[in-house]
């Protein structure tokens, strides 16, 4: 009974693992994705500056 009761612990404790982990992917992804929007329009509007001046 121990056992099967450590089991189940052990079960949802590496499906929890695995979500961190999944959630820490995804937000590491979009940070990632989100620097390289906004290198994308300083660099745009630093052209534009840059252009009419």
């Amino acid at each position: 009974m121990n056992g099967k009761i450590r089991g189940l612990n052990l079960a949802k404790f590496n499906e929890m693992i695995r979500t961190i982990d999944l959630v820490v992917c995804v937000y590491s992804f979009k940070k990632r994705f989100l620097s390289l929007l906004l290198l994308g329009h300083i660099n745009r509007i630093l052209g534009l500056i840059v252009s009419k001046i």
